[in-house]
């Protein structure tokens, strides 16, 4: 008797350990209509959210709140999620069906309309996937599709054939919140035209192993393998935005390459590519292998490293005219590889900008427009740079104002002609020079672009795409010769003296002929004209004070130290009554101005090189 008791618990916790499918009955209608078989059965109410549901025939919609267990769509059934419709999907362990969503067939289909949501989540113990496509289905995401897998297998979305196709439209937000393994997968074909945010994969984050065109903005944080990699046609579209290695301005890490092409398929970037972060020991920040790439758009590799922010292998990379490629690591060119610049090149890496390979067959890179090389790490000399362009180079040594500086753009390119302003902005403001093409020199014709070491030129090859691209001085242009005349008109006041009534001080020690000729601090200024200390209403002297100018950094070291007088009104002047005329060196920090009087406290005042 107790083994038939023990026996019957058991088989009821079995039995309740298993989901029960509830398949739609065909036709179209409401997610609550009772139109559901049970388990093969009777037909019955809407599902409960422990129920998995089999759809093969007829669009069912949904329009409130539910939840639910594992979904299989197959046949020529179709799940609709209308605005305002918020479907939890998890699949328990105890599901019959694989996958949380499956959708088998080319007549199958889920749509998620706008201001709809749908999430799709596995427990912790179940390898499956959140989105399983085959045999010709289809996902339209015009809504929210929310995706998080704790343990998938192989992907959380996962288009197995040629024939299955995604999209996400214009109003479509994809966020793949966690994958055990890859997070998008597609053998098919991928369209997005929204916005896919990816937080963390412990794998690539997504593989277009099928064609896929990107019109919206694609979002990487964290992916322990590449960021995006495509094996087939792929085009990034103008308006198409991809970041790796960052999301909504939040940086995590790329453990492979930010984005590579290989084995097939061409790639035509008309958008922006930018890796924030890659790692530093096997990664990149775009690869190319095996395939041809072009870039028409932008390419922004932010990451500083000494791997590659640009490695093309055994493929062809080619920026085309006006299209941008900048990068904080090197370039990398090996086996066949080669790297065609008609476009702008940017680089700003400490490191060695161009690395080719040491065995085999060695790459190339060929530069017909423009490359700006910042930090003055590009090796013009390899022979496997061809150079028929512009590379702009840092500029070495000190120089004067109104000083031709020479050789910092290098190239001989044919009906190559630039003769434009040299700006200290890069929004082409402040033109404090000019450049000539024909002898290669920059004139400065502004004391403004003394206190600069990078300064802006305009380029222009007459392709009809000028570029703005840094000039670096290794050293700036020397201040030391520079001097600027200023009028200061400076007030002020000794407390003692001062009527707070008028603002007028009192000049008792003009009075009773105690000012002494000779200032009291340098003993270098004589009063001459005796007629400065005669009564000469509010301007009458009051006493000596003591002028010093100093830099910030250093107080102690005092440029400029003049005496003055100080007037009743609190006006200082010269020895000849008039406010000082005093030449400034041109520097290229905060200056202090200090006032000393020998029975009073000093003052000191904070001003630019603006003063």
């Amino acid at each position: 008797m107790k083994r038939l008791i023990l026996l019957s618990v058991f088989s009821l916790l079995t039995f309740a350990a298993q989901a029960v499918i509830y398949t739609w009955n065909g036709g179209n209608g409401d997610y609550n209509d009772p139109n559901w078989s049970v388990g093969g059965g009777a037909v019955c109410c809407a599902p409960p959210s422990s129920a998995e549901i089999e759809i093969s025939s007829g669009e069912v919609t949904l329009n409130v709140n539910r939840s639910s267990n594992a979904i299989k769509i197959n046949g020529t059934g179709s799940l609709r999620l209308l605005s305002g419709a918020d479907l939890i999907t998890t699949r328990g362990t105890g599901a019959t069906f694989a996958d949380v969503l499956e959708i088998d067939g080319a007549g199958a289909s889920v749509i998620v309309e706008d201001g709809a949501i749908f999430r799709l989540r596995n427990s912790n113990s179940s390898s499956t996937r959140g989105i399983y496509m085959h045999a010709g289905a289809s996902f339209t995401n015009r809504g929210t599709t929310e995706v998080n897998i704790n343990d998938a297998n192989g992907a959380a979305i996962y288009l197995q054939d040629a024939g299955d196709t995604f999209t996400n439209n214009g109003t479509g937000f994809l966020e793949l919140i966690y994958s055990s393994e890859m997070g998008i997968l597609s053998f098919g074909t991928f369209l997005n035209a929204g916005e896919i945010e990816i937080e963390e994969t412990l794998d690539n984050a997504i593989e277009f192993r099928g064609p896929a065109t990107n019109n919206g903005t694609i979002e990487i944080e964290n992916a322990d393998g590449i960021g995006l990699v495509t094996t087939d046609d792929f085009t990034n579209n103008s308006s198409g935005k991809i970041y790796a290695g960052s999301r909504n301005g939040i940086i995590g890490t790329i453990g492979g390459a930010g984005f590579t092409s290989q084995v097939g398929g061409t790639v035509v970037n008309r958008g922006l590519i930018k890796v924030d972060n890659f790692d530093d020991s096997i990664g990149e920040g775009v690869l190319v292998k095996i395939t041809d790439f072009t870039n028409e758009g932008n390419i922004d590799i932010t990451h500083v490293s000494g791997r590659y922010g640009i490695s093309v292998v055994t493929g062809t990379l080619v920026n085309i005219n006006c299209a941008n490629i900048r990068s904080k690591s090197p370039f990398f060119a090996g086996n066949t590889g080669r790297l065609i610049n008609d476009g702008n090149i940017f680089l700003d890496t400490p490191l060695s900008s161009m690395i080719f390979a040491t065995a085999g067959i060695n790459g190339e890179i060929t530069n017909n427009g423009q490359i700006e090389d910042f930090q003055g790490s590009f090796d013009l000399s390899n022979a496997l740079f061809i150079n028929n362009g512009l590379v702009l180079q840092p500029i070495s040594g000190m120089y004067e104002y109104d000083e031709a500086v020479p050789n910092f753009l290098q190239g001989s390119g044919t009906g190559i002609t630039v003769n434009g302003n040299v700006y200290l902005n890069s929004d082409g403001t402040n033109v404090i020079g000019l450049y000539k093409r024909v002898p290669n020199e920059f004139i400065t014709n502004d004391t403004d672009a003394i206190c600069e070491d990078t300064f802006y030129l305009s380029l222009d090859d007459g392709k009809s795409c000028p570029v703005i691209m840094k000039i670096k001085f290794e050293n700036p242009i020397t201040p030391d010769l520079i001097n600027a005349s200023e009028v200061m008109n400076i007030k002020t006041f000794l407390q003692g003296p001062l009527d707070v009534g008028t603002m007028l001080m009192n000049d008792d020690l003009r009075v009773a002929g105690l000012i002494p000729l000779t200032d009291p601090y340098i003993g270098n200024q004589t009063i001459t004209d005796l007629t400065i200390l005669d009564d000469n209403g509010d301007d009458s002297i009051v006493d000596w004070v003591l002028l010093e100018i100093s830099t910030i950094s250093d107080p102690a070291n005092v440029l400029i130290q003049v005496s003055l007088l100080l007037q009743r009104d609190g006006d200082i002047v010269t020895r000849f009554g008039v406010p000082p005329n005093i030449a400034l060196p041109k520097l290229c920090e905060t200056y202090y101005l200090r006032l000393r009087h020998r029975n009073h406290l000093g003052v000191a005042v904070e001003f630019d090189a603006t003063f």
